[in-house]
């Protein structure tokens, strides 16, 4: 008797396996330095080095968390102004979302071409701790991660499914929708209705 291997089994969604469905079918297999005594390591051996743990931590945050609010980032509206509380979040690339501090952005005062808003979060990275090298110039030693706010008309995430009470990831890079605005009374006020996504 012959024995039959499977070497990709994705996407089991009610006995049926559909892998153009599932946020799995987009799992990659990762490469990883192979150290030995008297290599030459370089610059891309240390990058290889932290990228693969970084793909990994994004790995399993995007399947085994999904996307969306984890802690905190609540929004406010006031005369003028938005506010957003600290907190933490995943977006559908597994990248980890920090706001360290309250956050203050300029609503629109005049009266937008869009009654709608999202108020959306980013992941950013930002150079820090300039070192000069050997012979001349500059470059930076250290690599900070942020996040930025955007205010957008549309919901990168309206398309997104939920499965067994998680929201899947899509896997491409967009912001994490916090807040839904609605320009009411010639003011942008909260939208109750708007339910926000958490990350499992």
């Amino acid at each position: 008797m012959g024995w039959l291997t499977v070497s990709h089994r994705i996407g089991c969604h009610d006995g049926v396996w559909n892998a153009e469905e599932h946020v799995c079918s987009h799992v990659q297999a990762l490469k990883r330095v192979n150290y030995f005594s008297g290599q030459l390591l370089t610059e891309a051996e240390f990058r290889l080095e932290q990228e693969y743990h970084l793909e990994l931590r994004r790995r399993h945050n995007r399947c085994l968390h999904g996307w969306g609010v984890v802690c905190g980032l609540e929004v406010g509206v006031g005369q003028g102004e938005i506010t957003v509380t600290p907190g933490f979040a995943l977006d559908c690339q597994g990248e980890e979302i920090v706001s360290p501090a309250p956050t203050v952005l300029c609503a629109p005062t005049e009266r937008p071409v869009t009654e709608i808003l999202y108020v959306l979060i980013h992941p950013s990275e930002e150079m820090i701790d300039p070192t000069s090298l050997v012979g001349a110039g500059t470059d930076y030693s250290r690599v900070i991660e942020r996040s930025h706010f955007v205010l957008d008309s549309k919901d990168p995430t309206s398309a997104h499914v939920r499965r067994r009470g998680q929201w899947e990831a899509c896997g491409k890079a967009h912001g994490v929708p916090l807040s839904r605005l609605r320009w009411i009374r010639r003011r942008w006020r909260l939208d109750d209705r708007y339910r926000r996504r958490w990350a499992k």
